[in-house]
């Protein structure tokens, strides 16, 4: 709704808490969950063998940029890396199959709309194991380590950033790649998993 200067008066109840009379301010995340065009996505990975990898495509709606939130990286046991890969103008990207392995429910929950009121549908689209035109495989953009324990505790990382307000901005009809890697040389990672939070905003 736009904002009437005629209703001034109903315009500031409306900015007003109820019970501390305080103005009420929402950060951007949870105004684009109000908006229903903040989505989550789980990955379910599993157990992933000393010095192997996995990797997902990322595609990107047409129309939309998609704001790339945070995520967060699980495991029990060895070292986890995940590198979230992007093309460039030195090292391209070019994708001739998103979707080489077999994905369904029980390796992905989503993506959804984080609001059940308002759901509006994602334009993101999710693969597992893509493959690529020959050297034309990207470069990581940004990657995050999850060290592991010989003790076999759980470890995590919730966040990708050093303050609220981070965020990757993808462009539209584009593909990114998240790869997660075992370090270790010995050991297995049990239990991996990826939870990640974006929201798509029109670029028009």
């Amino acid at each position: 709704m736009l904002y009437d200067p005629s209703n001034i008066i109903d315009y500031l109840k409306d900015a007003v808490e109820r019970v501390t009379k305080a103005f009420a301010i929402i950060n951007t995340d949870h105004k684009y969950i109000h908006e229903g065009i903040a989505y989550k996505a789980h990955l379910n990975i599993g157990d992933l063998a000393a010095n192997s990898s996995i990797s997902y495509s990322f595609k990107a709606p047409e129309k939309h940029y998609v704001h790339f939130k945070n995520f967060k990286l699980y495991g029990v046991g060895a070292t986890l890396k995940m590198e979230l890969i992007r093309g460039t103008e030195d090292n391209p990207m070019v994708i001739d199959n998103p979707d080489s392995g077999t994905i369904d429910g029980d390796d992905l929950v989503g993506p959804h709309s984080v609001n059940d009121f308002k759901v509006i549908e994602t334009g993101v689209t999710i693969g597992k194991t893509p493959t690529y035109t020959t050297n034309q495989d990207g470069e990581t953009w940004d990657q995050v380590v999850l060290p592991g324990s010989s003790t076999n505790q759980f470890q995590s990382s919730d966040q990708t950033s050093v303050s609220d307000n981070f965020e990757y901005v993808m462009k539209p009809d584009d593909y990114y790649v998240i790869t997660i890697i075992n370090t270790s040389s010995a050991e297995a990672a049990e239990d991996v998993g990826l939870e990640m939070f974006w929201y798509e905003e029109d670029s028009a």
